[in-house]
């Protein structure tokens, strides 16, 4: 998980606000600091424990302009948010109808609010990690060189593929005659 130092040097120190973090889902002494750019384009905000060696939660930037809202979970604190969410009958969105954008690596979350907050280009793909033997690597290898592809495009490839698969699966089992 990303830490507040990382954060904090992101948003070059530049802190709009600071709370007390109001739900018990990551336990006591828990704090949360806010971020808005001077020209409005980006915000960001960080949920943090002051006890626990400053762990980090949770984390998201904003994009105002296209509204989209990139969030990043500490691992072990996410099903204790989203359970927390159920008992208040909070929506899981960012506001209104804008939905988070949960990221999986904080390099993809760290790489996207620089840019958000320098107003720079981005990619907003969502960058998975995948751990995988050394066996299939070669075998994937071997597949996007024989396909005349790179890696990654070969793996883009392939999830589409099962995702419209499973797309495919879900729809026939629930639709309706």
């Amino acid at each position: 998980m990303i830490t507040l130092k990382q954060w904090m040097e992101v948003i070059k120190y530049s802190l709009t606000d600071s709370s007390e973090y109001l739900w018990d889902c990551y336990g006591k002494n828990v704090r949360m600091m806010d971020y808005d750019s001077a020209d409005g384009k980006a915000t960001s905000t960080i949920i943090f424990s002051t006890d626990l060696a400053n762990t980090v939660f949770e984390v998201y930037v904003c994009e105002n302009d296209t509204n989209r809202v990139y969030r990043l979970f500490h691992p072990d604190y996410k099903d204790a948010y989203l359970a927390e969410a159920i008992v208040r009958n909070v929506q899981d969105m960012a506001w209104d109808d804008i939905p988070f954008i949960d990221l999986e690596t904080d390099e993809d979350f760290l790489e996207k609010m620089t840019a958000i907050v320098n107003g720079k280009p981005y990619d907003n793909r969502v960058s998975i990690r995948l751990n995988l033997s050394d066996e299939d690597l070669l075998i994937l290898f071997m597949m996007a060189h024989e396909q005349d592809i790179t890696f990654n495009q070969l793996i883009m490839n392939l999830m589409k593929k099962v995702i419209a698969e499973h797309e495919v699966d879900t729809h026939d089992e629930y639709s309706c005659q």
